[in-house]
C-alpha cells in the first residue's frame, strides 16, 4: 500500500478523507496547513500527496512544486472548491496527476487514487525493466569497456536523477550529444521534450529569437509570433551544444533564465515561466574564454554545477573493438547489410590510428567501408580509407602546446587535406560550416590558400 499525505485546512474533510484512505490499507499522514505540509515533505517522502489548492498560509501549487522537487516520482492530486479550467491546466502543467473539485464523490476519489498509484507502480516497473535489459556496458548507445568510460558511465545515473545543470566537455566527436541524450532518457523527464540547440549553427541575429521566441512585429520580417526553443523544452530538457559560441548579449539572458526560470520573447514586455533542465556542451576550454572575456564568469559557474569530461578516443582505445561491433550492428539495420565482420587486421589498423575526429570519425570510416564494399562479408584493412597522418600535422607529446594551438593545427590540417573545401572539412571535423568560418576568421586564414 501507499504512503499518502493529506493536506487540507478543514478538519472534518481531512479526517473523512484520511479515514477512507486508511480503510483501503494506505498509510496516511495529515497536515492542517500548507506550512505544516512543507515541513513534512522536507522530512519524509510520500507516494502520493493530496492537497487543497487554496489555503491561508500557502498554496497547493507550492506544495506540488516542493513534492516534485524532493522526489519527481511522487504523485500529487489537487483538490479545490475553486475549480476552474485555468487552475486545472496550471496544476496539471506543474506535474499534478489529477484535479478534483469539491464536493467530492468518495467513489470517484478512490478511483482517481487507484489510477495514480497504478501509474506510479507502472513507471517503477518500466524503470526496473529498462535497468535489467540494458547492457551492463552500453547506456543509451554509449559503449564503455575502458576504465575511463566505465567510471564516467557509473556517474550518469546519479546525474540523471538531478535537475541541476550539467556541463559536458570534450573534443569534437567524442559523443557529447549522446551523453546529453542519455542523461535525459535515464531521468524522470524521459517522456518529456528533449530540445537541441546548436549555438554555433545559427547566426547571432537569429539565435536570440530561436532561444527565447518573439512576438509578431518584433523585428523586420517577424510576420508571426514564434515560440522559442526554451519554451518548447518546457517540462523537459534543453541541450545547448557549443555553448562557448553564445554571444555575450544572449549569455546574460540565459543566466537570468537559469536563476529565475523566466524568459522574455523579443518584443514582449511580459515574462514567461519555463521549467526545463539545461545541459550544455563545448569542445573549447571555457577557462580561456573566461580570461579573454568571451564568456561570462557567473554563467560558467551556474552551468558548471555538474561536469562530465569525455576522453578522446586516442585515450580509450580499449573501446575501439566494442565500438566496431556496436556500429556493425547499427549499420546492418540502417544500411540493410547482411551479416558482416571486420577482419582482425582491420581492427588492428583502427586501433593504431590516432582518431583526431574521435568516435564520430570512426563511425564515418566504418560507414564508408560498409557502403563501398556491399558484397563483402569480411572487411579487411585495404577496405578502410583512413586519411594520411603526415609528420607535423599534429603536435607530439613533448611539444606541450596550448589546446587552442592544438585545435588550430588540427583544423588547418583537415582543411589542407580537403583542398580548402570548407564544407568537406567541416564534415570531417564534425563541426558546422559557420563554426569553421569563425575559426578561420579568428586565425586570419584565407581558405583559398589551401585550394589545389
Amino acid at each position: 500500500m501507499a504512503s499518502v499525505l493529506v493536506v487540507d485546512e478543514h478538519r472534518e474533510f481531512r479526517l473523512s478523507l484520511a479515514a477512507a484512505l486508511k480503510q483501503q490499507g494506505h498509510q496516511v499522514h495529515e497536515a492542517a496547513s500548507g506550512r505544516s505540509a512543507l515541513k513534512k515533505l522536507a522530512i519524509n517522502g510520500f507516494d502520493l500527496v493530496i492537497t487543497d489548492l487554496k489555503m491561508a498560509d500557502t498554496s497547493g501549487m507550492d506544495i506540488l512544486k516542493s513534492a516534485k522537487e524532493r522526489d519527481p516520482r511522487t504523485e500529487v492530486m489537487v483538490i479545490t472548491s475553486y475549480g476552474s479550467i485555468e487552475s486545472a491546466v496550471a496544476a496539471m502543467k506543474n506535474g499534478a496527476i489529477d484535479f478534483v473539485s469539491k464536493p467530492l464523490n468518495s467513489d470517484q476519489l478512490l478511483i482517481a487514487l487507484r489510477k495514480a498509484l497504478e501509474r506510479k507502480e507502472l513507471l517503477a516497473e518500466v524503470r526496473l525493466l529498462r535497468q535489467k535489459v540494458r547492457d551492463k556496458f552500453e547506456l543509451s548507445g554509449i559503449v564503455a569497456r575502458s576504465p575511463k568510460m566505465r567510471e564516467l558511465l557509473s556517474l550518469l545515473p546519479q546525474m540523471a536523477t538531478s535537475s541541476s545543470p550539467v556541463l559536458i566537455l570534450g573534443e569534437t566527436g567524442t559523443g557529447k550529444e549522446l551523453v546529453a541524450k542519455a542523461l535525459h532518457s535515464e531521468s524522470f523527464l524521459s517522456d518529456k521534450p528533449f530540445v537541441t540547440v546548436n549555438c554555433a549553427a545559427l547566426p547571432e541575429s537569429l539565435l536570440e529569437s530561436e532561444l527565447f521566441g518573439h512576438v509578431r512585429g518584433a523585428f523586420t520580417g517577424a510576420f508571426y509570433a514564434k515560440k522559442g526553443m526554451l519554451a518548447e523544452a518546457d517540462g523537459g530538457t534543453i541541450f545547448l551544444d557549443e555553448i562557448a559560441e553564445l554571444p555575450l548579449s544572449t549569455q546574460s539572458k540565459l543566466l537570468r533564465f537559469l536563476e529565475c526560470g523566466d524568459i522574455k520573447p523579443l518584443g514582449d514586455n511580459r515574462t514567461i515561466k519555463v521549467n526545463a533542465r539545461v545541459l550544455a556542451a563545448t569542445n573549447q576550454e571555457l577557462e580561456e574564454a573566461l580570461r579573454s572575456k568571451r564568456f561570462r564568469e557567473d554563467l560558467y559557474y551556474r552551468l558548471n554545477v555538474l561536469q562530465i569530461k569525455l576522453p578522446p578516443l586516442r585515450e580509450r582505445k580499449e573501446d575501439i573493438p566494442a565500438l566496431v561491433d556496436y556500429f556493425i550492428r547499427f549499420f546492418q539495420t540502417s544500411l540493410g547489410r547482411k551479416e558482416v565482420v571486420f577482419a582482425r587486421e582491420a581492427v588492428e589498423v583502427l586501433m593504431r590510428f590516432s582518431w583526431p575526429g574521435n568516435v564520430r570519425q570512426l563511425r564515418n570510416v566504418m560507414e564508408r567501408a560498409l557502403v563501398m564494399n556491399r558484397e563483402k562479408k569480411v572487411i579487411g584493412k585495404r577496405d578502410l580509407q583512413l586519411p594520411d597522418e603526415k609528420p607535423g600535422a599534429y603536435p607530439t607529446a613533448n611539444e606541450l602546446l596550448p589546446l587552442t594551438e592544438v585545435e588550430k593545427r588540427h583544423i588547418l590540417a583537415r582543411l589542407k587535406h580537403c583542398g580548402g573545401n570548407q564544407s568537406k572539412a567541416a564534415r570531417l571535423l564534425g563541426i558546422s560550416k559557420i563554426t569553421l568560418w569563425r575559426k578561420l576568421k579568428e586565425y586570419g586564414v584565407n581558405p583559398k590558400s589551401f585550394q589545389t
